[in-house]
């Protein structure tokens, strides 16, 4: 899960620099991207509980990787707005990570939470360098493609780990 965490840094750092890279002439908004990717995430981190009413954890978790891959993928003409649904996109999953997490250690979810933290700090710490060595050797839009391939593989995976171990959180359930 901690590929959430590496996009979501990856978004908020080099966002600026890939729409002034693509546009120079619009240099000057550049930072609209970093703008809109963190106000669509605070939004939806802020709301997330009124989601997860209707939505399962993981239902919730494989629709945000879908969205923040396709935000990921868009090329500049509509790059702010992928920058925003990057944010969407990421701002659901901590919080239904961490409550899955928290569900998944019975009796103990201090270790569940832990776990989760851990991981998201060893990928947020490296992303902003991966990113930046994908960006040298090929582009950045390669690195921003990585990306997406990597969130649309995760939602994948979320949805295959649904599917196998049954929806550990319905709707509404908490």
């Amino acid at each position: 899960m901690g590929i959430w965490s590496a996009a979501e840094t990856a978004a908020l750092l080099w966002s600026s620099i890939l729409l002034g890279v693509e546009a120079p002439g619009l240099a000057a908004i550049a930072g609209l991207g970093a703008a809109f990717f963190a106000l669509c995430q605070a939004s939806l981190r802020f709301t997330a509980d009124l989601v997860r009413l209707r939505i399962s954890d993981q239902g919730l978790i494989v629709g945000s990787f879908a969205l923040a891959s396709a935000g990921f993928a868009v090329r500049f003409i509509a790059r702010v707005a992928g920058f925003a649904l990057i944010g969407f996109g990421t701002g659901a999953i901590v919080p239904c990570s961490l409550v899955l997490a928290a569900r998944q250690s019975v009796g103990r979810p201090a270790v569940g939470l832990s776990s989760v933290s851990l991981f998201s700090t060893f990928t947020r710490l490296p992303a902003p360098l991966a990113t930046h060595a994908i960006a040298q050797v090929f582009s950045l839009p390669v690195a921003f493609a990585a990306f997406a391939v990597a969130m649309a593989v995760s939602g994948v995976g979320m949805a295959l780990s649904a599917v196998a171990g049954g929806d550990a959180s319905s709707a509404g359930k908490e």
